[in-house]
């Protein structure tokens, strides 16, 4: 198959829709995978625009870096004439989410097992301060982080400077 901006763009927000039903079903390990295929999707929209040619094998930290979407969105928000503050704060919120994608999600995620995925989450020990189900508290803050990740992506695609 092959895609364009416009292809990645939409997958993005279909994963996105999926994230969220999945996590309504009590379904964590596949919201988990959603979740974070949405933030790659996005991630290679946005790539894609500068260089159809690129291979990053879901490596969200190098396409995030490759997309060049940070930089737009500060470009976004300055140019909408936001005070610095609102700026800084916005995009620390960014990259605070785009930390909380790449460490909860694996591209392998999509073979294992809700245990196996379980498993993997306290190997890395991201249980530390966590209460009740480590899945469900995992698939919530990676569903959190993707949709603000994806709704920027958005924000980015759809607006026009002034």
């Amino acid at each position: 198959m092959q895609f364009s901006t416009e292809h990645y763009y939409r997958a993005a927000c279909e994963r996105m829709i999926d994230a969220r039903e999945l996590h309504k079903r009590a379904r964590y390990g596949f919201c988990l995978y959603a979740s974070g295929l949405a933030v790659e999707s996005m991630l290679r929209a946005f790539r894609w625009k500068r260089d159809p040619l690129f291979d990053a094998r879901h490596d969200l930290d190098r396409l995030f870096k490759d997309s060049g979407i940070l930089q737009l969105n500060e470009e976004k928000l300055r140019s909408r004439g936001l005070a610095d503050e609102i700026v800084r704060r916005t995009i620390t919120e960014f990259l605070a989410a785009k930390e909380d994608v790449t460490r909860y999600w694996s591209n392998d995620f999509r073979f294992g097992s809700e245990s196996q995925i379980r498993g993997y989450l306290v190997a890395l020990q991201l249980y530390r301060g966590k209460r009740g189900d480590l899945l469900k508290v995992s698939a919530s803050t990676i569903l959190t982080a993707a949709q603000i990740m994806v709704d920027t992506g958005v924000m980015l695609r759809t607006s026009k400077k002034k």
